[in-house]
């Protein structure tokens, strides 16, 4: 499961994902579920657009309370063919700076960051949904791909996002691309020696608190207390 997660803009934004257009972007440290966030979309050019986190699967389009899905599984989209329209024609990448989850111990769950090495920016792997909403315009939703946990992750959690790397980002954001089965080669495990975690402060827990300092590292709890995540991804 991928439940949250931070962005950090800097000035080369536009140059890392070679977006042609620009939006009045800002930084967010606490991104939660339906918060619009920007995501970036096609090849040459790409171009980012906002929307918000939760993709509205077809059988909620016409429901006056829809459901949405933050998370997508691998082996949902790979084998169940009502994704595949998703996963062939509606792919987009997520950029983000980091992301977070909360592994179980004896004193409550403990919220852990995880980036990849040196890098500001890290993507996930996304589709997006597009519907009308109620005054018939058509809105789009994303959601996160996640996938079985590497070494790093797995002590926290059963589930991680998908992340690209930027050979990865060029094919998973070329519409041309249309192949289930060189499309799944890219869904998989992003390499834990590649990667870092730490645990921060419970402050990340209510997506109001949405400043840097929740962030910082704080000291790693005593391994005798750790349990093994058992949270299921959506």
């Amino acid at each position: 499961m991928c439940g949250r997660y931070n962005l950090e803009i800097y000035e080369d934004f536009y140059d890392r994902y070679e977006i042609e257009n620009r939006l009045d972007l800002k930084s967010s440290f606490n991104i939660a579920p339906s918060q619009i966030q920007p995501v970036v979309l096609q090849h040459s050019p790409n171009h980012v657009e906002l929307m918000p986190w939760g993709l509205i699967p077809f059988w909620e389009d016409k429901k006056p309370k829809q459901k949405y899905l933050i998370n997508m599984r691998d082996d949902t989209i790979i084998s169940k063919g009502w994704a595949h329209k998703y996963l062939q024609f509606q792919r987009c990448l997520i950029p983000a700076s980091g992301f977070y989850e909360w592994k179980k111990t004896s004193d409550g769950k403990i919220p852990y960051q995880f980036k990849v090495k040196g890098k500001k920016y890290i993507t996930f792997a996304g589709m997006y949904s597009e519907t009308e909403n109620s005054e018939g315009k058509k809105e789009r939703r994303y959601t996160i791909i996640t996938t079985t946990p590497n070494s790093l992750m797995a002590p926290i959690h059963d589930r991680m996002p998908v992340i690209l790397d930027e050979e990865g980002e060029k094919f998973w954001i070329n519409p041309d691309n249309v192949e289930i089965d060189q499309l799944k080669e890219y869904i998989k495990p992003f390499k834990a020696n590649l990667m870092e975690r730490f645990p921060i402060s419970t402050a990340v827990n209510s997506p109001m608190n949405n400043s840097k300092d929740i962030i910082k590292p704080i000291p790693e709890p005593h391994a005798s207390k750790d349990n093994t995540n058992t949270l299921d991804s959506a």
